[in-house]
């Protein structure tokens, strides 16, 4: 029974961490889109080259990517399972 429970506590921060990462990277996020929508209008694209930049130098473009990866894998890899259910 202890076990059980250990297994349920860190599948808990497991899910936890992951919430955490995602919501740094949306704050990450925030940030850059915040910047572009208060800049000035209309936009240069000279000012979304330098966005554009400063995105990749804060990685919030490469988080944005792994996630995207991420989320990918886990739908395919729930896609069998959820055919299993339906027949």
């Amino acid at each position: 029974m202890r076990a059980l429970r250990a297994d349920q506590g860190i599948s808990q921060e497991a899910l936890a961490a992951k919430v955490d990462r995602v919501t740094d990277v949306l704050e990450d996020l925030e940030r850059v889109l915040l910047e572009a929508a208060h800049g000035v209008s209309p936009v240069s694209m000279e000012s979304l080259e330098g966005l554009r930049r400063k995105a990749e130098a804060e990685g919030v473009l490469f988080k944005i990517r792994v996630l995207g990866s991420q989320v990918r894998e886990r739908e395919e890899a729930m896609a069998p399972r959820n055919e299993r259910k339906r027949t």
